[in-house]
């Protein structure tokens, strides 16, 4: 996927690895695949991720306010890394691009979101926020709050 719309600015990423629970069959497991899977993102589409920028939660995927995933998410915009990117789309993630603040992020272009296991990126084109699946385009919203 190497769309040249979402590449301006810096290549800079966060990467934030979820585990619903403590009580999944194998967290470290599933930390340790989303890990490969994220690295091999980041380095295919030239986004940097350093290890410190790699960060493991355990929380259900419903929740979003007052979450570990809120919180690097304003950390990265704090730190200005553009790139945020998740390895599969929860419950939370699929309905994140939707969300009013996030969405405002992605419009102001300070965040990009990308979903590895869907091939998903979520971005602004300057005028609305898009998602780009595999090559096709869907608006999610445009600046003037239509979808």
């Amino acid at each position: 996927m190497k769309s040249q719309l979402w590449r301006g600015g810096n290549s800079h990423a966060i990467a934030i690895l979820r585990a619903a629970s403590i009580n999944q069959a194998d967290p470290e497991a599933s930390f340790r695949n989303q890990d490969i899977a994220v690295r091999s993102y980041a380095r295919a589409n030239d986004l940097r991720l350093p290890d410190e920028s790699i960060a493991r939660v355990i929380e259900p995927g419903l929740r979003f306010k007052g979450s570990q995933r809120e919180y690097f998410i304003k950390l990265a915009v704090r730190k200005k890394i553009r790139h945020v990117i998740f390895e599969q789309r929860s419950r939370f993630e699929r309905n994140l691009a939707s969300d009013e603040w996030c969405s405002d992020l992605i419009l102001a272009n300070k965040i990009v979101l990308h979903f590895v296991k869907k091939k998903c990126v979520v971005y602004t084109d300057g005028e609305c926020v898009v998602m780009e699946v595999a090559g096709s385009f869907e608006l999610i919203k445009s600046f003037k709050g239509e979808t």
